[in-house]
């Protein structure tokens, strides 16, 4: 269990929770300033039996990213902000990914930048239980090609 417990303007992830079993975050606090780059919130690898609960995570990047092998994980009541995305599954683009279930997924975006969206890329999850947003449903932007 980690409680109560702050952790600011961190170089790189604030916490890279890698191949753990059964932790709990409660009452934690992230904050970054908001230009910083690259520097994620919680980072979840390999890990199985993870809950994040009543959190607030200010950071320049994602609140919560999701790696390879991580199950059974459980965020809920999670504040992030102020403009950065909340919740990521990190793939690699050139691979498609297999064996991805997405369960019991409700998002509420409160502010201006709404509504929550969810985009997949690479992926065909397993999809059940409750979505909101419905599971794959925004199209991913297109990258701006090169000049020549």
């Amino acid at each position: 269990m980690v409680q109560d417990i702050t952790s600011e303007d961190s170089k790189q992830f604030h916490v890279n929770v890698l191949g753990c079993k059964n932790i709990t975050f409660e009452h934690f606090t992230v904050s970054a300033p908001g230009e910083s780059p690259n520097i994620d919130g919680i980072h979840i690898g390999r890990s199985d039996g993870v809950n994040v609960f009543n959190t607030e995570i200010k950071t320049g990047d994602d609140c919560v990213s999701i790696g390879d092998g991580s199950k059974k994980l459980v965020i809920n009541g999670v504040t992030c902000g102020p403009e950065h995305e909340a919740v990521k599954i990190i793939c690699s683009a050139t691979l498609l990914y297999e064996n991805v279930e997405l369960a019991n997924i409700e998002i509420m975006l409160r502010g201006p930048t709404g509504p929550a969206v969810s985009q997949c890329s690479n992926v065909k999850p397993k999809v059940s239980g409750k979505q909101n947003p419905a599971a794959c449903s925004a199209p991913i932007a297109a990258k701006p090609t090169p000049a020549a």
